[in-house]
């Protein structure tokens, strides 16, 4: 009698699959297997016993598809809060690709000026503010060492990712908020 075993994996690749039971040595039981969408049926012969069932959660977990999946949530992730906006000299600034763009323009604008004490009209995420040349520039600056963080966090929990001490989406959350912070 067939043994099923479901999984849910999107990407799921069955030559690395069957690598990975031939190394575990549970390759002559394996029947077939069968993707439906982002479902993975395996079949095996007769059910497996408890550690070659431990054995098959494992191959699960580390199957290539789930650190691809993994790596997409990290981009995710970084994508949304570096676009997200930040708080900068008590100022909301949005940091969206063109506010950063925005940003950026202001910065060169007030370096080239060079002075500091001059106030120039710059939106906030509260509306149009009468700000400060220094405080422009600190808001750039800000904006610039937030999407660093970002990226820096975002290779830090890839490295994890792809060295297997990350193995879930809230193992990823939870690490890109530890990085970024750090």
């Amino acid at each position: 009698m067939l043994a099923l075993y479901e999984y849910t994996l999107s990407g799921f690749r069955n030559d690395i699959f069957v690598d990975e039971l031939s190394e575990a040595g549970l390759l002559q039981e394996l029947q077939y297997t069968n993707t439906v969408g982002s479902k993975v049926y395996i079949y095996f012969e007769s059910e497996l016993s408890e550690p070659d069932e431990a054995t098959l959660d494992l191959i699960m977990a580390s199957h290539p598809s789930i650190k691809i999946q993994l790596i997409r949530k990290v981009e995710q992730i970084r994508w949304e809060i570096e676009t997200g906006g930040i708080m900068s000299n008590g100022h909301g600034i949005a940091t969206s690709d063109r506010s950063k763009t925005l940003a950026n323009g202001a910065y060169s604008k007030v370096k080239a000026e060079a002075t500091p004490d001059a106030k120039m009209s710059f939106k906030t995420l509260a509306g149009w503010e009468e700000i400060d040349h220094s405080v422009v520039e600190q808001i750039a600056l800000d904006v610039a060492n937030h999407v660093d963080w970002c990226f820096k966090a975002e290779k830090k929990v890839t490295d994890e990712i792809n060295s297997g001490a990350i193995t879930t989406e809230q193992g990823v959350a939870e690490r890109f908020n530890y990085w970024y912070n750090e």
